[in-house]
């Protein structure tokens, strides 16, 4: 239930008792939010249907409507329908900035459909200029296209508005972080807190720097603050700042601390392999190689098609010297990955770690997924990758 109360807040939508669609909506609609208070999703969805078919509304109640279904469509993982509302919001108000944004939020996050979001938030930036949320979304989209100068060039159009927006400060640091301008990265995410004091990924984003500058104090306060923040929010995010801060005290070689942060973000985020992972690497640096091969097999027990668990259990059974084992696991991981181009990837990981150690000197060409017995052999003969 208290997932529902949070998506119809953000969505604008009013739950409390006695509370009404709209003023003079027909009973009928006005099942649906009743349906919606008791948690009753799908009969709250059937009975805007019917409102929708049944009753006449004026402009303004169908986009209420129609608005409340998107949200619960959406919620039930039916994203074609919640945007073919939002095509008909489009319609009814083809003037109104803000419909547009929303269609471009429900392409963007929920459908992945990039290059339609950002048509959705041209429209909106047309209608409005200054339209900051369009240009901030606008530009994470272009950044998940691997666009960053065009992601840039949003974020400082958003700033010129809105000077110190939080999330566009957050997010042009990001990619000056990425980009090796750790300076200017830090300068942006030290004064997110200004405006946006709860933004966690701006200290998780500082510690990244801190810890890949071997700062540890501070990064360990960073990523700390990031964690606290999300347990204040009740949000399971802070497994993945358990994660970091786990990596800063695994690079510190503080072995204990970084059990405790991967086991608990083990416990916040049980549905991806990462922290079972990263805890099987401190045990297996404990000597406590059982313990590190019991928890890849459990992780592989949970995620039975992910090429990177499987291939780490293959590293793992390698170093221990069962080659048999691991070329078992190293064939698993490739067929995961379906096609010779994405098998590459598992050889180029396996090239790049040997070249780290000192194993291997030959090129990182990624061939090895063509299936060449001399690649195989090659691999074979080369020895087993550093944990």
């Amino acid at each position: 239930m208290s997932r529902v109360i949070a998506a119809l807040a953000v969505a604008g939508i009013c739950l409390s008792a006695g509370a009404s669609l709209a003023d003079d909506m027909p009973e009928l609609c006005d099942r649906g939010l009743e349906a919606a208070q008791i948690g009753a999703i799908h009969l709250a969805i059937e009975n805007y249907t019917r409102c929708l078919n049944e009753e006449t509304l004026t402009k303004d109640q169908k986009e209420t409507v129609l608005n409340n279904r998107a949200v619960f469509y959406q919620m039930t993982n039916q994203a074609e329908n919640a945007l073919a509302d939002r095509d008909q919001i489009v319609a009814l108000f083809p003037g109104r900035a803000e419909s547009f944004f929303i269609r471009g939020q429900l392409r963007a996050t929920e459908m992945g459909d990039r290059p339609g979001a950002i048509a959705d938030f041209d429209r909106a930036l047309e209608i409005d200029p200054a339209y900051t949320e369009a240009l901030v979304a606008r530009g994470v989209a272009y950044e998940n296209l691997g666009q960053q100068g065009l992601a840039l060039q949003n974020f400082d159009r958003a700033l010129t508005i809105a000077p110190k927006r939080g999330d566009a400060l957050n997010y042009k640091a990001d990619i000056l972080r990425d980009q090796g301008q750790l300076t200017e990265a830090l300068q942006l995410y030290g004064a997110v807190p200004e405006s946006d004091p709860f933004r966690a990924e701006a200290y998780a984003g500082a510690g990244v720097i801190y810890r890949s500058q071997a700062r540890w104090p501070l990064a360990l306060v960073a990523f700390t603050r990031a964690i606290d923040i999300q347990k204040g929010k009740g949000s399971p995010s802070a497994g993945f700042h358990l994660l970091q801060r786990g990596d800063t005290y695994l690079a510190m070689q503080d072995y204990a601390k970084a059990l405790a942060d991967y086991s608990e973000s083990l416990r916040l985020l049980p549905q991806v392999p990462w922290s079972l992972q990263r805890r099987a690497e401190v045990y297996e640096k404990m000597g406590q190689g059982d313990r590190a091969l019991a928890d890849l097999r459990q992780a592989q027990a949970r995620f039975r098609s992910d090429p990177d668990v499987t291939n780490d259990l293959g590293d793992l059974l390698c170093r221990r010297g069962d080659m048999a084992a691991a070329r078992a696991e190293w064939a698993k991981a490739e067929s995961y990955l379906n096609t010779p181009v994405l098998a590459g990837r598992i050889h180029r990981q396996r090239q790049e770690m040997l070249k780290r150690t000192g194993f291997y000197s030959g090129p990182i060409d990624g061939d090895f997924g063509s299936g060449s017995q001399a690649a195989e052999t090659a691999w074979a003969n080369a020895g087993c990758p550093a944990s």
